[in-house]
């Protein structure tokens, strides 16, 4: 998602799904943080990563060579570019030789690395959604979150044709797998219709 998607005035977001774009509605409660979160930004990715990846990968080659790589912030480009670095056999370095002379040539991240280079992840997003439902008390993903946000609108009466749209479904038949776990409101409109009940 990115900043320019998102219309605070229709409370809509547009994202790409797996068929294309679709517009997603949020309720008016999170327009003001939404508008709060943006500040003045225009453009560049909605939610960003702002963490620096510092995993360091170093091979050692059979003929007894160091290789790897790091990110370095260009400021001509505005963005992160990957830089090799070797040390040949002839140095003989040990694995500890070999990660201290590569985290000497490794610059420390500026400002401008972390803010909006890249976006949140669906994985980092996952695991953002399940550490805040275990401070909750409650195990919890992305896709539990979307199950009960289509059971609740079910058994409050929102027809299973919206709920299809709002899902981004392309077939009724796959939103009515939410339908089975509702039977706690087939069960009040049983009561509440059925002749012998009245």
């Amino acid at each position: 998602m990115r900043v320019e998607d998102v219309d605070l005035e229709a409370r809509r977001i547009r994202v790409l799904g797996k068929r294309g774009y679709r517009y997603v509605l949020f309720p008016r409660a999170l327009t003001g943080l939404l508008r709060r979160y943006i500040g003045k930004r225009k453009s560049g990715y909605l939610f960003v990563c702002r963490s620096f990846p510092r995993r360091l990968h170093l091979i050692h080659d059979p003929d007894g060579s160091w290789r790897s790589y790091f990110y370095k912030y260009n400021p001509a480009m505005k963005r992160s570019v990957r830089v090799y670095w070797y040390a040949s056999k002839t140095e003989h370095l040990t694995y500890k030789q070999a990660l201290r002379r590569l985290k000497r040539r490794i610059p420390n991240p500026t400002p401008e690395m972390l803010i909006g280079r890249k976006p949140l992840g669906t994985t980092t997003v996952r695991y953002v959604v399940m550490r805040v439902g275990l401070k909750a008390g409650i195990h919890v993903n992305p896709q539990l979150i979307r199950h009960t946000f289509a059971t609740h609108l079910l058994d409050h009466g929102a027809d299973i044709r919206m709920i299809q749209k709002m899902l981004g479904h392309i077939s009724v038949s796959t939103t009515q797998t939410y339908t089975h776990v509702s039977m706690k409101q087939v069960q009040k409109v049983l009561d509440k219709c059925h002749p012998r009940n009245l």
